[in-house]
């Protein structure tokens, strides 16, 4: 194969790593047009407490006598914390404002060994909770979302797998506000239903979005750098994604909704509406992070009309199948970006083999055999074509000697070259472009699935989806020059090193000579990627040196 045809695969190989290495989630494709447009919301709420909400002057409207009663009622309530475990989850829910304080994952570990928080610390120094209400008018949203709410727990037989709570507020505008969560124990899924009650004798226009609070949990920093980490939102079929530095003051995504989310690598907070819904309002907080709002139709609440709005809340791991079982596209949110159509396909193989191994680095080893017991045809037939070319250099040295000042018969003559001596100066490249993709949607694959999340191999490799730990620093007094020692980048790239130097060398021997650097430089590229991505390109280096052995002595 031609030197220079093989320098310029590698080169795309290295631009397209290096791209995903640094640029990683910005690249997308182009989105569907959305109306996007700066909207002015109420502040996130601060606590006040509840006698004095209950005291506040009421409107200059009629209240019927049984409201002022209630209203007196309300002073007596007390705050509470709910604690519920659905088992898949632990949530505790406050009174105050009827909101999620905590929300965490029984079988997720954050990186202390607890179990993870997806309430964020912001979230709770702002009082901003997840299932906040935004609207329009600030002092209203401040009483909806820090009074103390009556509270009713609902307990249903163990079979059913699902509890129940009630929260109920009468504001001082005559505006009765209820809120039920039933949460579901075999999944992490809540169903809202908020339901409003004019006690007025007046109507009243409503509009608000429910919100979760500022944030996603304790975000890894090296999870955000690879991946998309902000607002995710399906409109009108297509996903619209924000990172929070692109994002100034407040967006409102205007459309079909079919779910909108905030995400990290690994986790979403989705919420789902029952009922037609074309806002979504984003809003961030301070530098990084965000709240995602979901709109509630638009109503005018007539004097003594119940409304009750319905909304799905998914908090939990981005797992495709449990998202897919889920329905309304929620499974999109787990977006494998343009290698998705290999990507999962890969992810399933992986998973079946776990099933049986439980081991996912030894999966990627059988993936690693596999793919290469696939390719074994066309390998032989690269290093065949290699070893053809290899052959006619000689001659080929001679005709760019000869009419190195006629480039069109040059060409010509090269041409017959090949056609005499039955050489294809390409046939050496087809086994690296197929598997081009193949590796991209493997990266894809081992970067952002929620299975290769903190997943062992053995020794001290603890997390496949991480970079390797390494096993010694250099200059530990000055951190911007510390230096990691990592075992499986630096077998990677002594194997790439044998692997090019037992290849036959073809074209032009300076193209060669700057070949050999590509190792280097392929080792730091692998530096800082996924252990098991390392562990598929070095094992795969590996039979390929066994491959070539192979082939050179049944040739010698």
């Amino acid at each position: 194969m031609e030197k220079r045809v093989f320098l310029v695969i590698i080169i795309s190989l290295v631009i397209l790593v290096t791209y995903q290495h640094f640029i990683g989630s910005r690249f997308q494709q182009p989105p569907a047009p959305v109306s996007r447009v700066v909207a002015e919301m109420a502040p996130p709420a601060t606590q006040v407490a509840a006698r004095e909400l209950a005291e506040t002057r009421l409107p200059d409207i009629d209240v019927a006598p049984n409201v002022k009663k209630m209203l007196a009622v309300q002073k007596d309530i007390y705050p509470q914390e709910i604690d519920i475990n659905a088992g898949l989850y632990r949530v505790v829910v406050t009174n105050r404002g009827g909101r999620i304080k905590s929300w965490k994952l029984a079988k997720y570990l954050d990186d202390k060994g607890n179990p993870l928080e997806l309430v964020s610390p912001v979230a709770q120094t702002a009082d901003y909770y997840p299932v906040s209400l935004r609207l329009h008018d600030d002092q209203l949203a401040k009483r909806l979302n820090t009074s103390l709410y009556k509270v009713e727990r609902v307990e249903f037989p163990p079979e059913q797998k699902r509890e129940k709570l009630i929260f109920s507020y009468l504001d001082p505008s005559g505006l009765k506000l209820t809120k039920q969560f039933t949460f579901h124990y075999d999944n992490y899924y809540v169903d809202i239903d908020i339901q409003w009650e004019n006690l007025t004798d007046r109507p009243q226009p409503l509009k608000y979005y429910i919100d979760w609070g500022y944030g996603l949990g304790p975000q890894a920093a090296a999870a955000a750098r690879y991946n998309h980490k902000g607002s995710t939102v399906l409109i009108d079929g297509d996903l619209e994604k924000e990172k929070p530095s692109k994002i100034e003051g407040k967006l409102e995504y205007k459309g079909n909704i079919s779910w909108a989310a905030i995400q990290d690598t690994y986790f979403a907070a989705m919420f789902i509406p029952k009922t037609v819904t074309s806002e979504v309002l984003v809003t961030k907080q301070g530098e990084g992070l965000i709240s995602v709002g979901l709109a509630a139709e638009a109503v005018e609440l007539m004097p003594g009309q119940v409304v009750k709005q319905q909304f799905g809340l998914y908090a939990g791991p981005q797992k495709l199948e449990k998202l897919k079982a889920m329905g309304v596209g929620l499974d999109k949110i787990v977006d494998y970006g343009f290698f998705s159509i290999l990507a999962k396909p890969i992810m399933q193989v992986l998973n079946f083999f776990n099933s049986y191994t439980g081991n996912y680095g030894i999966d990627i080893i059988i993936l690693t055999i596999a793919i290469k017991i696939l390719f074994w045809p066309l390998t032989n037939a690269s290093f065949k074509s290699m070893k053809d070319m290899q052959k006619v250099q000689p001659k080929l040295s001679a005709l760019r000697q000869k009419f190195k000042s006629d480039p069109q018969r040059l060409n010509k003559e090269i041409m017959e070259l090949y056609k005499k001596h039955k050489v294809n100066p390409l046939g050496g490249c087809l086994p690296m472009v197929l598997q081009i993709p193949i590796f991209f949607a493997l990266y894809k694959a081992l970067l952002i699935s929620i299975e290769l999340r903190h997943a062992p191999f053995m020794l001290w490799i603890t997390d496949l989806s991480a970079a390797e730990p390494g096993w010694f620093g250099l200059w530990p007094n000055c951190p911007s020059i510390w230096i990691t020692l990592r075992t499986l980048p630096l077998l990677m790239g002594l194997t790439m090193f044998i692997q090019q130097k037992m290849t036959p060398v073809v074209g032009d021997p300076k193209q060669a000579k700057m070949m050999m650097m590509m190792p280097v430089f392929m080792t730091f590229i692998f530096y800082n990627m996924p252990t098991g991505l390392v562990l598929y390109f070095l094992l795969n280096n590996l039979l390929t040196i066994a491959q070539q052995h192979m082939i050179n002595k049944k040739q010698a």
